[in-house]
């Protein structure tokens, strides 16, 4: 392989690092993803791969930013910065959570794994950008609760990502749950994840008194 050696050339390499550490992670756990095999379904050595991140946690935490993007983009796109009742609100970002389902995947490992390998001026910059990133989201919320420091907005966004990533884990069912509850006779029925999280963050929005805007 010809190392890259304009910043677009590394971004490119970049870029094919992460796509296939992404598509591995949809379908392998975190902790059987390693350097190794990401270099082995690049067709890399892994001293190619040394050159362009020194642990695959560098690689997730860019990951999370792509995810965290592609959601607030949806967002911003489904809800207008106008003042609308909480059943409206909850849905519309109930649904965005659920057609992003990844990138609470990824936050679901985001403090206990990602963030546990990475030198501290890597992880400052990535706090950096993340919290940039979620601005918009910020903004949505001191709309609808006006009542709210910046703090507690901040507190109230974490705790819809925290939700959805316990639903998400509630409702991503795999083929050997589904044998195994038949195998205890025990019923099984599919919760629907926009519909659980759509009620959770109404409850939460209900909580506060709405915007007189």
């Amino acid at each position: 392989m010809i190392r890259a050696r304009s910043p677009q050339q590394k971004q490119e390499r970049l870029m094919e690092i992460m796509t296939i550490t992404d598509e591995m992670f949809s379908t392998t756990s975190y902790h059987e993803i390693t350097l190794t095999t990401i270099a082995k379904a690049l067709g890399w050595s892994r001293g190619n791969l040394y050159k362009y991140v020194n642990t695959k946690e560098e690689i997730f935490l860019e990951l999370y930013l792509v995810k965290q993007a592609a959601f607030m983009a949806e967002l911003q796109q489904s809800c207008s910065l106008i003042s609308c009742p909480s059943k409206t609100l909850a849905y519309k970002i109930s649904q965005c959570f659920d057609h992003h389902r990844a990138y609470l995947r990824y936050h679901n490992i985001l403090s206990s794994i990602i963030e546990t390998n990475v030198t501290v001026e890597k992880l400052a910059k990535f706090k950096k950008q993340s919290y940039a990133q979620r601005q918009y989201f910020f903004d949505l919320l001191t709309l609808h609760c006006p009542s709210l420091s910046p703090k507690e907005i901040k507190q109230l966004f974490l705790t819809f990502l925290y939700q959805g990533c316990g639903l998400d884990n509630h409702t991503h069912v795999t083929s050997a749950l589904q044998e195994a509850m038949a195998l205890a006779q025990l019923e099984f029925t599919l919760d629907d994840f926009s519909e659980l999280f759509a009620d959770f963050i109404t409850m939460c929005l209900e909580h506060y008194p709405q915007s007189s805007k």
